[in-house]
């Protein structure tokens, strides 16, 4: 009888994401929930997902595709505009 692994279960609310010309990794990170809006999250890094570019970008494209069904069954999900804005994202041209 072989030996199951046990698949960890990671809820992340944040990442960070580095690209090679072999390769893309994310970061996933676990912040906690500030007590001042001064300060800076604590942030402990939960896990490590690497892939080639080529998984990359059909993940993304999955991504983006199932995420557009959603919000057509149910409606749109809402981010918050100042969020948009410190991360240099437009909802109109990037989504």
């Amino acid at each position: 009888m072989t030996e199951e692994k046990a698949i960890p279960d990671i809820y992340c609310n944040g990442a960070q994401m580095g690209i090679s010309p072999y390769d893309v990794m994310l970061e996933l990170q676990l912040n906690s929930p500030l007590k001042n809006p001064h300060d800076k999250p604590e942030s402990v890094m939960v896990g490590k997902v690497r892939m080639s570019l080529e998984h990359a970008k059909i993940f993304a494209i999955m991504l983006r595709k199932n995420l557009k069904t959603y919000e057509d069954q149910t409606g749109a999900i809402k981010v918050h505009p100042n969020l948009l804005k410190e991360m240099g994202i437009s909802r109109e041209e990037d989504w």
